[in-house]
């Protein structure tokens, strides 16, 4: 079948990028790995996924890099209706062609059922917002220190929580907040924490770490992510601990 008579290609690449935000970072790298891997010679050439990422967990170059796959009409995205691959005649229609060497005998094997990319796409209604993002730091409450934290700033090793507030997502759904390094110019993405909505509030836990080796000359900040909503950036004050503890 013709892709561009498909039933089933999604032109709204907004519905893509709520799933691709959302996506695990790790999955969405083997994503784009495996969209480098189909093109063709030229079309690698011509689609440099280094023009798009300046890291290698760039979230945002990654989706930025495929989205100029969809405009480009290089790739497609399906949107495929729920168990619509069990359907051996919709599987077959929707199957790419390829070319084997074998006997005509026997039945023909089956394809592996596909995984679709938009099944779990969460349906949203109404504006959706993200803001007033925050932090603060994680209550331990059997860590014993001499020197008390500041409640404005952190220290390589603290562990912090992100917040914001959100509105018109359901609970239970998953936030993302990205940390980057505002020294550089452009902003460099540093890290990616993961968490949940609660109340309409959405929260997780990082670890302060200097991901981009620079000491006291890092200034890093956070956004956080729902959808294809993100809020303000937040900075979060890094300060560096004198003091010293001995045993004998």
């Amino acid at each position: 079948m013709n892709p561009l008579n498909c039933p089933f290609t999604e032109s709204d690449f907004g519905k893509v990028y709520n799933y691709l935000i959302d996506l695990p970072l790790h999955k969405l790298i083997m994503l784009t790995m495996q969209v480098m891997s189909s093109l063709t010679p030229v079309e690698a050439m011509n689609y440099n996924i280094n023009k798009f990422c300046q890291r290698y967990d760039d979230r945002r170059g990654r989706i930025a890099f495929l989205k100029k796959l969809v405009d480009d009409g290089i790739i497609m995205p399906l949107q495929y209706p729920y168990n619509a691959l069990r359907d051996p005649h919709i599987r077959k229609m929707m199957s790419t062609a390829h070319y084997t060497m074998s006997f005509p005998f026997g039945k023909d094997e089956e394809a592996a059922e596909e995984v679709c990319l938009t099944d779990d796409l969460e349906v949203v209604s109404g504006p959706v917002t993200v803001a007033n993002p925050r932090w603060e730091h994680k209550k331990e409450a059997e860590k014993k220190a001499e020197v008390e934290k500041s409640a404005d700033s952190a220290s390589f090793g603290d562990t912090i929580i992100l917040i914001v507030d959100v509105t018109g997502i359901p609970e239970g759904v998953g936030v993302t907040f990205d940390i980057y390094d505002v020294a550089e110019d452009p902003p460099m993405c540093v890290a990616t924490a993961k968490g949940k909505i609660e109340n309409g509030v959405g929260r997780g836990e990082w670890v302060v770490t200097d991901k981009s080796g620079k000491g006291e000359e890092s200034k890093l900040a956070f956004e956080g992510i729902v959808k294809s909503k993100a809020s303000e950036r937040c900075e979060i004050p890094v300060v560096f601990s004198d003091a010293f503890q001995f045993s004998i």
